[in-house]
């Protein structure tokens, strides 16, 4: 503080350098860095193409993140951000090439047209899996972004949240929070069985939201 101060009285014209945002803070060693935002597709600059197509047929409106929630990374490093209030998913692809889209949507035509996604994961062949609140369901996409599936039985999922894959045992946990509950399915959509309930015991859950899976696939739920 004290030198900061003393450069300014000084009036010497030092340039800037960038803050390097770290955590754990000195002495302690770094763990966590950060690197940088993203907010739209601006961020990401626009490709050529999408320059074409606005010459060709008018300008295109451009999605930017409203209310994210959950976030996946693919085996290519493809970013995916579930947007509740824009209700898609946003992909974001940082190496592809500049004649190619950078940024693209998944969820905007049926049937894998999305309500209000949330939870996001992706198995070990690179499907993503989404869960819909409002479609009490999970949305399944294949590699590349189109519809392949719908898993969740009609009635069986009150309020989907958030979900996890186990792809050792083909399983994939999804959190029911008005359930009080945690689903499990296999991959290819079979109803496996359910644990949890609403109480103050152990092992009780009250609006569960969230969940991950250790190195044991052990999973735990964060609770509201």
């Amino acid at each position: 503080m004290l030198l900061a101060l003393g450069l300014a009285a000084t009036g010497c014209a030092t340039p800037q350098k960038p803050i390097d945002l770290v955590w754990p803070l000195a002495p302690a060693e770094p763990r966590i860095r950060y690197v940088d935002s993203i907010s739209s597709p601006e961020d990401m600059g626009v490709s050529g193409w999408s320059r074409m197509k606005q010459v060709m047929f008018g300008p295109e409106p451009i999605k930017a993140l409203v209310k994210p929630y959950g976030v996946a990374v693919d085996s290519s490093g493809r970013l995916y951000v579930s947007d509740t209030a824009v209700r898609l998913v946003f992909v974001f692809d940082f190496d592809a090439p500049q004649n190619k889209e950078r940024v693209a949507f998944v969820g905007m035509k049926k049937p894998g047209r999305l309500g209000r996604p949330i939870g996001l994961a992706l198995d070990a062949s690179d499907n993503l899996y989404v869960s819909d609140a409002t479609g009490k369901k999970i949305v399944v996409y294949g590699p590349d972004h189109e519809f392949a599936a719908a898993i969740g039985e009609l009635g069986k999922l009150e309020r989907p949240a958030g979900i996890a894959i186990d792809n050792e045992r083909d399983r994939l946990y999804v959190v029911d929070v008005a359930a009080h509950n945690v689903k499990v399915y296999s991959l290819g959509g079979e109803f496996l069985f359910e644990f949890g309930k609403r109480g103050a015991g152990d092992g009780d859950l009250n609006y569960p939201t969230n969940i991950a899976l250790d190195g044991q696939e052990m999973c735990s739920s964060s609770t509201a």
